[in-house]
């Protein structure tokens, strides 16, 4: 099982992009009258944390980056080690940073998919239905 940084995953990501989200669907709430205090109090803080954490992530790839870019100073470029941290400040790092958003992006597309299609395939069974009632 491999480890990687607390709330980067797909849990993570939809937690972000629901908390970020938030503030929007409270806004269209309020406009139809269906908002209350408690509601817009739990969405400014899903939205608080959610800032939070994308300010956490951001700093902690910063100091990364950082790091890495100071250690490769100190290293001999021919080294294993020193191949293994310029491939890592390389293309590597952002690959492996935007990979679960594209996981989370086929995501969606597939369940709006499978919504459409179960949406469908309920309608269909619901007038098999209607059709049998008055046998």
């Amino acid at each position: 099982m491999a480890a990687g940084i607390p709330g980067t995953g797909l849990g993570g990501i939809f937690y972000l992009f629901l908390a970020l989200f938030m503030p929007v669907n409270e806004l269209l709430a309020a406009l139809h009258g269906k908002s209350t205090s408690s509601s817009r109090r739990s969405a400014a803080f899903s939205f608080s944390m959610a800032i939070a954490i994308l300010a956490a992530l951001v700093g902690h790839a910063w100091l990364m980056i950082l790091g890495l870019n100071e250690l490769k100073e100190y290293l001999d470029p021919q080294s294993a080690l020193g191949r293994s941290v310029n491939e890592a400040t390389g293309i590597v790092s952002p690959a492996v940073a935007l990979l679960p958003l594209y996981v989370f992006g086929a995501l969606l597309v597939m369940l709006t998919i499978m919504r459409y299609v179960l949406k469908r395939q309920k309608l269909a069974d619901k007038d098999v239905r209607l059709d049998f009632e008055g046998v």
